[in-house]
């Protein structure tokens, strides 16, 4: 039986993953089982507010990223809030210039606003975000 040594890094940290979890954030699968329930019910609104809660709570940038996504999505196709959608897709894109889905949202939004500036601006973007490819030469050009 081999022992694992462990390094004393102070005061000992509890081992489950519960303990360690802030009180204030429920657990994933609960915010999961909240968030279809908001959907079923159609309560976009409360879905919105729900995803920017735990935007301000999230862990990771990439958590921050898709609920991000996922809020402009609510914001723009469900409660017709161009200005909130596009800062949840700038949010989103701050964190990965070369994410997919909020570039596309911002490109939606601004192409149906007739924005044309914006939509040239979110191409060059994207194609300075991606690394040498097929798609970023289809962008450029």
């Amino acid at each position: 039986m081999a022992k694992s040594k462990k390094r004393n890094k102070g005061p000992q940290q509890p081992e489950t993953p519960d303990a360690t979890r802030d009180e204030a954030q429920p657990p994933a699968s609960d915010c999961d089982a909240e968030v279809e329930a908001l959907t079923g019910s159609g309560a976009w609104d409360r879905l919105a507010t729900l995803y920017e809660t735990r935007i301000r709570q999230a862990g990771s940038p990439a958590e921050t990223l898709e609920l991000a996504s996922c809020a402009a999505e609510v914001y723009l196709d469900r409660l017709s809030s161009p200005r909130k959608a596009e800062e949840m897709g700038w949010l989103a894109l701050r964190i990965d210039g070369a994410a997919r889905a909020p570039f596309e949202l911002l490109v939606r939004l601004y192409d149906a606003s007739k924005n044309h500036r914006k939509v040239a601006y979110l191409l060059f973007h994207r194609a300075s975000a991606l690394p040498p490819c097929p798609e970023r030469s289809r962008l450029y050009y």
